[in-house]
């Protein structure tokens, strides 16, 4: 419910407890949040895929200096669509204006675990809910054909304090608090995926809704080309129609 108001007051539109089609197990499954960012139009498609997990032990973000070497900056930052990607790759990554709200500097973590528990699994599980609803949420084709242009991005959010862990050139570890990181997950859905994954506390609410909503805003903008375009395609495919009418 935080988690939901949070993103509400930053001007998404919100579902509580949606399902999805699992890619891997085609089965239905429940997802905590969804946070759609308004389209008047419905050309292109953005939202936030929120997995929120209760639990009085500390979540921790193993991370390394080189977790993000030899992966592509912009396709590793959100779930896209091939027609996402193309329009966003056809320029520059760096004349972008969502990439720099996209690309945290410094390291990135490389996995999620949960303190104390008897199961690494548990950090792997919610990396592999919230990855698969991102995949399943947008379909690369609308029901008409058309190549559809979207972007999910995967948040987790936690109830318990959230660490970073890192190993130092001593052989020591270094345990950090921080109200959000990164880590990047790969899986197989059933193709090959790789996403960083945003993981905030839940005191670090608003400002992951407002981050949210930052990159939401450049999104669109960066993608206005491809929207013009997809809304040329349209108005040809009705004018072909009302000629194979007359």
């Amino acid at each position: 419910m935080e988690a939901a108001a949070a993103f509400r007051n930053a001007g998404f539109e919100v579902r509580q407890s949606t399902t999805y089609t699992d890619p891997r197990a085609g089965k239905g499954r429940e997802i905590s949040l969804l946070a759609n960012d308004p389209d008047i139009f419905g050309l292109i498609h953005l939202a936030m895929v929120v997995e929120c997990k209760s639990s009085p032990d500390p979540w921790v973000v193993l991370t390394a200096p080189d977790a993000m070497e030899a992966y592509n900056r912009l396709r590793t930052r959100a779930v896209f669509t091939e027609r996402a990607q193309a329009a966003l790759t056809h320029r520059r990554v760096n004349e972008l204006g969502v990439e720099p709200l996209l690309h945290r500097e410094g390291k990135c973590g490389y996995a999620l675990q949960q303190a104390f528990s008897q199961t690494n699994d548990l950090g792997y599980e919610a990396a592999l809910h919230v990855l698969s609803a991102c995949k399943a949420l947008f379909p690369p084709t609308s029901a008409a054909g058309g190549k559809v242009a979207a972007a999910a991005l995967p948040i987790i959010v936690v109830d318990s304090p959230l660490l970073e862990c890192e190993l130092q050139p001593d052989g020591t570890l270094q345990l950090t608090e921080v109200g959000y990181s990164e880590f990047l997950f790969s899986a197989r859905l059933p193709e090959l995926l790789s996403c960083c994954i945003r993981v905030t506390t839940a005191a670090n609410l608003a400002a992951t809704a407002k981050w949210a909503r930052e990159v939401a805003n450049q999104l669109r903008k960066d993608l206005q080309p491809e929207e013009a375009a997809i809304l040329q395609e349209l108005r040809m495919a009705s004018a072909r129609d009302a000629r194979h009418r007359a």
